[in-house]
């Protein structure tokens, strides 16, 4: 008895180890810029970048479905005064029952303070803005 007692707790402690992988992923209206992705995830995220010309990798996520949605990215570069668009770029239809679109984009517009933001579909819900630093590569 003490036996089969001993199976179910350790049956039991081993069910709520599994993976949680398998769990439903929950989505929801977010931007995230990074140095690479890996499925639909981004690596290296990052709000600093270093370098004169790099890719930059932009994630947006909808909380829901995208439902074949156009999704627009948009660069702007800060200059006294206030933001000026340097980059814009439409990605799409994203897939019907996709939450995600990921993309780059070569930045060649200096160091500097810039923002980026998304907008999904034709009324243009906005996801962001995210804020993010250029540097210049220090030389060794």
């Amino acid at each position: 008895m003490k036996a089969l007692i001993r199976l179910i707790i350790l049956a039991a402690l081993a069910a709520g180890c599994g993976d949680s992988s398998t769990s439903p992923r929950v989505f929801t209206d977010s931007l995230s810029l990074g140095t690479g992705r890996q499925g639909i995830d981004l690596v290296g995220e990052t709000t600093t970048f270093t370098g004169g010309l790099i890719t930059i990798y932009w994630r947006v996520e909808s909380r829901e479905k995208l439902k074949s949605a156009d999704v627009e990215f948009m660069v702007e570069k800060y200059a006294e005064g206030g933001y000026e668009t340097v980059y814009q770029t439409i990605n799409g239809p994203a897939g019907p029952v996709s939450n995600v679109v990921i993309a780059s984009y070569y930045h060649t517009f200096g160091p500097g303070l810039f923002r980026a933001t998304g907008f999904i579909g034709s009324a243009r819900r906005v996801v962001g803005p995210e804020t993010f630093t250029v540097k210049e590569a220090v030389s060794p």
